[in-house]
């Protein structure tokens, strides 16, 4: 009886399993990150490995996944509505946030065996991304963003009597909209949220090869909060869709 058991066994169509040492190990697929595809949320596997691959919990298996410089990132293989494997949950949105993925990126994956994946990641230069920001680098880069959308600046004598107030270079998307005529409505908001239109201006000078500065409706917007000689504002970029708002924080002198 055994023995017919066996040989009835042996007729039955085998299914590779995905840690079948001879079936998918060594086997390599590429994907492309598509505007549709949701990628910082999860990345689909292609047919072939769906279509081939037998897994025993399918929507509780855990994949490693690791970069070439050896870090790795636990992810869940998951099963789509359409029957497609997937990477996703937590351990993959860290892996796509670590790595800063992006709209056409290219990536490689080839699998070792026992769960265990190498990847690579290839710019919309075509060429393979091998350098990552550290966190101390993720820090200057916010510090640096934050700068690009706010200043801060002393109320000068000429400030309360010349319809303009000088804008830094550091403050990067302001000099950019200055730049392009201050193209749009522009207003500047008060803690009070109420609102002065004004204009932002740019030329180039001898002494000076560049000038920015917030021109007319300054006086306006002086003389309605009462600023002084001394008393300093806080300028901040909040929006940029249909209205350019510049939000202003005044800090009174001597407070």
């Amino acid at each position: 009886m055994s023995r017919v058991k066996i040989e009835k066994e042996t007729l039955r169509p085998k299914i590779e399993t995905i840690d079948s040492s001879s079936g998918f190990v060594g086997y390599s697929f590429f994907r492309l990150l598509f505007p549709d595809s949701n990628f910082m949320k999860q990345l689909r596997l292609p047919r072939s490995f769906s279509d081939h691959v037998q897994i025993d919990k399918p929507n509780k298996q855990i994949a490693k996944l690791i970069n070439r410089k050896a870090k790795s990132w636990k992810v869940n293989l998951n099963k789509d509505p359409e029957g497609f494997f997937c990477f996703t949950g937590e351990g993959w949105e860290k892996l796509a946030r670590a790595h800063h993925l992006k709209l056409g990126y290219f990536l490689t994956f080839d699998y070792n065996g026992s769960m265990l994946f190498s990847f690579r990641i290839y710019g919309l230069n075509t060429t393979e991304i091998q350098n990552y920001p550290s966190q101390e680098e993720k820090k200057w880069k916010k510090e640096d963003e934050e700068k690009a959308n706010i200043f801060e600046a002393v109320i000068h004598s000429s400030n309360l009597v010349k319809p303009y107030m000088n804008i830094p270079k550091t403050c990067k998307k302001l000099t950019e909209l200055t730049k392009d005529g201050g193209k749009g409505n522009v207003v500047l908001m008060d803690e009070k949220g109420r609102k002065w239109p004004v204009r932002l201006r740019y030329k180039t000078e001898r002494d000076i090869k560049e000038r920015f500065y917030i021109a007319s409706g300054w006086l306006e917007f002086v003389h309605g909060n009462g600023l002084r000689r001394g008393d300093r504002c806080v300028f901040e970029l909040v929006c940029l869709r249909f209205v350019i708002v510049i939000k202003v924080r005044i800090i009174r002198c001597g407070v």
